[in-house]
């Protein structure tokens, strides 16, 4: 297996002794090299001097594992057309059983003929390792060891955080949220820290928006409600001006071909997010490599599930924050009238926090308790690291 940074400058100043240097994998995605047709894992992450990084690791081989047991081998070795396979022994984990089986471990040239092998045996025979979707995440597990060492901590860690939103405006009557599908209700403004770019039409800012998110290349993108307004108003409205491949090609940084991006899923994403045990949200979003969306009312309705109320003024008042003015859309729809129609100047207010390490901003909490969680999973993998550990090593001493 080999690992091949895209630019070894990079890590010049960071924390490199010449032989590792600590790097943080916020995304990953599995693909297959242009040139050879070999399956590659792209890893995209930070340095310690804060630099975005993307690690291509290479030499790996996709595989499946199928059960030997009242299995004509020859057979099967002679259907399934592999680049090489060899025989494991191990526990099925959804078995119990005292003594480890064999398996036919087959591996692969790609992900694509990994898949096609699969399908056409996977109701046949006994499978295991057999994940269509996602198999990068049993890669990771499987060469954790050569990839992944949790020893020696980074000493310090900085990520480029951009918080955003939008304002809607329509001009029809009955006094209705804006909607994209809908020709007069327009995207005004699309809001980040420090990025400033004037637009004179609708489909100028929407991709401005794009192209800003493309410099800034943040390593999270944080809303409030933005995966249940924004993210689906920009998207529809970006579909709707025959913008959307656009508008990916710009964000994502790469070209698509064809009409049906939204219908086939590129880089747009609706999940439902569990909150209580009767209680989802659905959200849509875009999924930027490397970058980290995070659902700011998400988040909060998490941690307060028994909360009556989900606007950003309650949340505000909750953590004890300066609060906003809390205006309908109605109200706001008179004021963005008056400022398009009339050219009638208003004063805007927003939300500080000095842009302090130790200002309690809402943003700030929220990335609090992400982490509090993380170093709970992470102390409880831990744990269940050892009891395996210690259950292999009992497995062997009894062998």
């Amino acid at each position: 297996m080999e690992m091949i940074t895209r630019e070894n400058l990079l890590i010049d100043d960071c924390d490199y002794d010449g032989v590792q240097f600590h790097f943080l994998p916020i995304d990953v995605d599995e693909s297959t090299l242009y040139e050879t047709g070999d399956y590659i894992l792209r890893l995209h992450g930070i340095l310690t001097n804060g630099r975005r990084m993307r690690i291509d690791v290479c030499g790996i081989k996709p595989f499946f594992d199928i059960l030997i047991d009242g299995v004509n081998v020859d057979e099967m070795l002679s259907e399934i057309k592999c680049e090489s396979h060899e025989v494991i022994q191990a526990k099925p984990i959804n078995l119990f059983c005292g003594n480890a089986k064999e398996f036919v471990r087959f591996y692969f040239k790609n992900s694509g003929i990994r898949s096609k092998q699969l399908k056409m045996v996977k109701d046949r025979y006994v499978t295991y390792s057999n994940d269509l979707t996602f198999h990068y995440r049993k890669v990771l597990n499987v060469h954790r060891d050569h990839i992944i060492n949790g020893q020696n901590p980074p000493k310090r860690n900085r990520i480029m955080i951009l918080c955003w939103d939008i304002e809607t405006y329509s001009s029809r009557d009955g006094g209705e949220v804006p909607k994209p599908e809908y020709d007069e209700d327009e995207d005004l403004n699309e809001c980040e820290d420090w990025i400033f770019r004037r637009s004179y039409s609708q489909e100028q800012m929407i991709m401005n928006f794009a192209y800003c998110v493309r410099l800034i290349n943040p390593d999270v993108m944080m809303g409030f409600n933005d995966g249940g307004y924004d993210w689906p108003f920009v998207l529809k409205k970006a579909e709707r001006l025959n913008l959307l491949q656009d508008f990916v090609s710009v964000m994502g940084g790469t070209k698509f071909k064809g009409s049906s991006i939204i219908d086939a899923g590129y880089n747009i994403y609706e999940n439902n997010i569990k909150i209580t045990a009767q209680d989802n949200v659905k959200v849509m979003y875009f999924r930027r490599l490397g970058t980290l969306m995070i659902d700011v009312m998400v988040s909060f309705r998490k941690m307060y599930p028994n909360s009556e109320r989900n606007s950003l003024s309650h949340f505000l008042k909750m953590t004890n924050l300066e609060g906003k003015v809390d205006l309908s859309h109605l109200v706001l729809r008179r004021y963005y009238r008056d400022c398009k129609e009339g050219n009638v100047k208003i004063k805007a207010w927003s939300i500080k926090h000095e842009n302090a390490s130790d200002s309690m901003g809402l943003y700030v909490i929220v990335q609090g308790h992400l982490k509090d969680k993380r170093n709970e999973m992470k102390l409880k993998m831990k744990q269940l690291g050892g009891i395996l550990e210690e259950k292999r090593s009992r497995d062997e001493y009894n062998d």
